[in-house]
């Protein structure tokens, strides 16, 4: 019988959108979605790059997901002034 027969149910697509690239292919494989393709993107503002990578897209084309990913930007901490002292 073929892999798509019509008896077998259709995976149904969950929202990946904002989480860690390993989370999302986590949750996509336990929807049953075997096929997909990562297209890596750059954010638009040049920051110090996090080792996070996020999903910023999702969308089928055909039988794949493709999920659009992006390195989360890293933001410099706050830092105190030298004028404040901590008590």
């Amino acid at each position: 019988m073929p892999a798509n027969d019509a008896d077998e149910p259709t995976p149904r697509l969950p929202n990946v959108v904002a989480l860690s690239l390993p989370e999302a292919l986590s949750v996509l494989e336990r929807a049953g979605i075997r096929s997909v393709v990562t297209r890596q993107t750059e954010p638009p503002e040049k920051r110090l790059p996090s080792s996070v990578i996020r999903v910023i897209a999702q969308r089928c084309e055909g039988e794949r997901v493709v999920l659009i990913v992006a390195q989360e930007a890293y933001i410099q901490p706050y830092q105190r002034s030298e004028g404040i002292q901590n008590e």
